[in-house]
């Protein structure tokens, strides 16, 4: 009994450095490494900052287009206005026309 005791010790020590290499191999496969993690930060700031530019083109569009739509809404109060003065001037009653109801700025024209 007594020399079957140093090896099972022996055998035990073996199986827990086995065991511990496959550990350490397991980790090894599952830690990705630090260029693995910058890449692929890169590519996420990368793609976060595509987003950011895109959002901010869409909203300088929005912008403009709001500056369009007030410019139409304003040449059409102009035209409203011109159609109320060439019906004054053709000899038609101004109080007669129907302006609409937002119209304060082309009342105060007139």
């Amino acid at each position: 009994m007594a020399a079957l005791a140093p090896s099972l010790w022996s055998r035990r020590l073996h199986d827990a450095d086995a065991d511990a290499l496959r550990y350490r191999l397991l980790a090894a496969q599952l830690r990705p490494r630090q260029s693995q993690i910058r890449a692929l930060r890169e590519r996420v700031l990368a793609a976060l900052s595509d987003e950011a530019a895109a959002l901010d083109a869409l909203e300088a569009a929005a912008e403009r287009q709001q500056e369009q739509q007030q410019h139409a809404l304003k040449y059409g109060q102009y035209l409203n206005v011109l159609s109320v003065h060439v019906a004054a001037a053709s000899g038609g009653s101004i109080s007669m026309l129907r302006l609409p109801p937002d119209a304060d700025e082309i009342r105060h024209t007139l």
